[in-house]
């Protein structure tokens, strides 16, 4: 789905795609090391660069952090070095201060760090609350996510980690109790398009908001236009990508790794490894 909005943007925003060196460490995931790097190849793929950053340090954050107690340790410590590694290169370095200050792995790491937290939270302190309990919690958080939200908007680099802890306390609020207004068939099966759907939307906003312009609409009737414009477009379209590119293409990922996987069980019982564990099981 990488490659494929690569190719769109190639087509439709060039000017968005920067120099070939750029585009093939977009395309190998490296254009997260390098500053210029990072906003080349496919409109929005800064952040799978940061993305595949943590993918590859997963495993041993996977070994490393094992409870609610070092998962905090981790977040904090994390936050503390990232913040000083953007002051000090933003400081350095001032023609790529924005790098340094929002998309660099180094200022991402913490994010990335909350959800981890978010999910012993919900081991450690949900999972075996009481069910009025956690409904009663959940409300709560929920109002003060809201209010807090409102609170730091307009969003800017200053508030990446206010409005990230505000989405982690959503996570926590929807994993006590998931109403239905906001957990349903329609947010799920957005949820699973979502991937293609932020890679796709950049191409009908963009396009939009420039035609609107063109038409010298301003304000808040150009945001209506736009949001609405950009959704009912992008979701049939992210829908046709999800079928026909991201499925196939998970298809053949679990393929590959069977492979690497039966040549490493070559000889050796592996009969005790479960249907449900194997790369080749059903499911997104």
């Amino acid at each position: 789905m990488l490659y494929f909005s690569t190719f769109l943007t190639f087509l439709f925003l060039h000017r968005y795609l920067g120099s070939a060196r750029n585009v093939l460490l977009s395309l190998v995931f490296l254009n997260g090391f390098h500053p210029s790097a990072i906003i080349s190849g496919p409109v929005g793929g800064w952040s799978v660069a940061d993305e595949a950053i943590f993918y590859a340090l997963f495993p041993f954050l996977f070994r490393s952090i094992r409870t609610l107690r070092t998962a905090l340790i981790w977040l904090m410590t994390g936050a503390f070095i990232g913040y000083q590694i953007s002051k000090v290169l933003g400081a350095r370095y001032p023609n790529q201060s924005e790098y340094f200050q929002f998309f660099s792995f180094s200022v991402q790491f913490p994010i990335f760090l909350m959800g981890i937290v978010g999910y012993f939270v919900w081991k450690e302190l949900i999972a075996s609350a009481n069910p009025e309990t956690r409904k009663t919690i959940s409300l709560m958080l929920l109002g003060v996510t809201g209010v807090l939200y409102w609170a730091l908007l307009p969003f800017t680099n200053r508030t990446l980690y206010p409005t990230s802890l505000v989405c982690l306390m959503l996570v926590v609020a929807l994993s006590l109790h998931p109403w239905p207004v906001l957990v349903n068939g329609i947010t799920r099966f957005l949820g699973k398009i979502s991937y293609s759907i932020y890679l796709l939307h950049f191409f009908i906003f963009i396009n939009l908001q420039e035609y609107l312009y063109q038409l010298k609409i301003r304000g808040a009737e150009q945001l209506t236009l736009c949001f609405g414009g950009t959704l009912l477009l992008t979701i049939p379209l992210a829908y046709i990508t999800w079928r026909w590119i991201e499925e196939p293409g998970i298809r053949l990922g679990r393929h590959v790794i069977a492979k690497f996987e039966a040549r490493k069980l070559e000889g050796k019982d592996a009969s005790f490894i479960l249907s449900r564990l194997a790369a080749t099981g059903d499911g997104n």
